[in-house]
């Protein structure tokens, strides 16, 4: 018969994976403890480093420490942050047995010689929170925890924590040429800081003078964010030394491992979003700026040569490529903003025009006077870098001859075209009060057709004005 103190350990648990109560790895292992205090007590060290600490990879820690203290109270972790001085630290303190359990990142895992991870540092590859939480979650997730036997370490979880995106101290980073001889501070790593030397930058990780940092959004070193644009994901591999392990009981190793996949569950259950890591970042006078298609596409060209060294590796090149096939699934990551800050990725970018005329406005059956003499006239549309910059040219009425002007923010993504008529947000939600958006078609001379998504019919007159006002829209640049 489960004693009382069985009986509240698995309802702790059960707090724990959530409460509707759904089996997890945690809750099945319960049972499975015959005797929890035969087991000869053992102190384990786990090995982070410094900042790690109070980061979601700290908590993530925290969170395996206090799982398996519940599942197997005869292990006791005790977390050390200060005994290294950077990631690199922490792993070989795992691989040569100076640390039992040990959080670091996939590349302070590869500056110590464990490539198995390194697909996840690809440049540009991770782009999206759930792409993040889809490949730690999968069977490759798995394959890549496990390489670390190979090294002398037992993986234990995977841990996400987020987007890493470039940012400027004073001026944007959007283009190759804004990172030029630039101080960049990141982490050291062979795969980041090549990636910073392929765009020209001087990669530094030392306090002191610096123009920008490529980080994740909690963890900002400059305060203007290129949010379209991200340049990779910080997933943390948490490991136990192999001697270590060896030296455990069946039930304790057991215990560990299971308090490991409980830690990858939660950590993935709590992954901010975007908008989520974004909020901290925006609070504290955070900006969002957002890099034009053209210039994603020079960061990408720069960075290529870096992932052909990754692709050079069999290992590596079967992961991205597997990576890549997930990616596919999702579609385009979404852009990260600060509320009132519409960033566009710039795929649409450029200078169009639309001469409205009555006739044009009469044959499709518009029969408002106040729309014949409002609306006809020759419209300019520039979109460059989120603003929408509308010049109409009137042709009729009292106004014919003047010219109005209306700068308005926009965002574009997957063929949409998101526009926000004006700059009032919902207090509560930050969302737009006057938001359209149009399902976009590119014509072979790059003029843009529109067509408003959502609408249901039920204003006939504005649907027959959309008809002629967004029907073709030619590029004039």
């Amino acid at each position: 018969m489960p004693s009382l103190r069985q009986g509240m350990i698995a309802l702790l648990l059960m707090s724990l994976a959530g409460c509707d109560g759904s089996s997890s790895p945690v809750m099945s292992t319960v049972t499975s403890t015959t005797s929890l205090h035969s087991e000869t007590p053992v102190t384990l060290r786990l090995y982070g480093y410094g900042e790690e600490e109070y980061t979601s990879g700290g908590a993530a820690a925290q969170h395996f420490i206090d799982t398996l203290s519940l599942i197997e109270p005869s292990l006791t972790v005790t977390p050390v942050w200060d005994q290294v001085p950077d990631e690199e630290g922490a792993a070989r303190a795992v691989l040569d047995g100076t640390a039992d359990l040990g959080l670091v990142s996939s590349r302070g895992w590869d500056d110590a010689g464990v490539t198995g991870l390194r697909a996840i540092e690809t440049p540009f590859l991770v782009n999206s929170t759930r792409l993040l939480s889809d490949v730690v979650r999968s069977d490759l997730g798995s394959t890549m925890l496990g390489r670390l036997a190979d090294s002398g370490a037992v993986g234990l979880a995977l841990v996400p924590e987020g987007l890493w995106y470039s940012m400027g101290a004073t001026t944007p980073l959007r283009r190759p040429e804004d990172f030029r001889g630039r101080r960049i501070l990141t982490p050291e790593s062979p795969t980041s800081w090549a990636l910073l030397r392929a765009l020209g930058a001087i990669p530094v990780y030392a306090t002191g003078v610096r123009d920008g940092s490529v980080s994740l959004l909690d963890l900002a070193a400059a305060n203007i964010a290129t949010g379209n644009v991200a340049f990779g994901a910080k997933v943390d591999a948490l490991a136990i030394n192999a001697v270590t392990a060896a030296r455990l009981s069946p039930a304790q190793l057991d215990a560990v491992r299971r308090a490991g996949t409980a830690t990858t569950a939660w950590a993935t259950r709590h992954l901010p979003t975007g908008r989520d890591a974004a909020q901290g970042f925006c609070l504290t006078a955070g900006q969002t700026v957002s890099a034009g298609a053209a210039d994603v596409a020079a960061l990408r060209a720069a960075a290529q040569p870096v992932v052909d060294r990754l692709d050079r590796d069999p290992t590596t090149r079967a992961d991205i490529a597997a990576i890549r096939r997930m990616k596919a699934q999702i579609g385009p990551a979404p852009s990260v903003n600060c509320p009132g800050q519409h960033g566009s990725p710039g795929e649409y970018d450029g200078t169009y025009r639309n001469v409205v005329t009555v006739h044009a406005l009469r044959k499709a059956g518009v029969t408002d006077e106040g729309a014949l003499v409002d609306v006809p006239g020759v419209w300019t549309w520039r979109l460059d870098r989120g603003t929408l910059h509308v010049t109409q040219r009137h042709t009729t009425g009292p106004d014919r001859g003047t010219v109005s002007v209306q700068d308005v923010g926009c965002t574009s993504r997957a063929g949409l075209l998101e526009i926000f008529w004006n700059h009032e947000y919902d207090p509560a939600s930050q969302a737009p009060l006057a938001r359209e958006e149009f399902a976009v078609s590119v014509e072979p001379d790059a003029s843009l057709g529109l067509t408003q998504v959502g609408d249901d019919g039920g204003d006939p007159a504005g649907f027959l004005l959309d008809s002629v006002v967004l029907r073709h829209w030619a590029r004039i640049d």
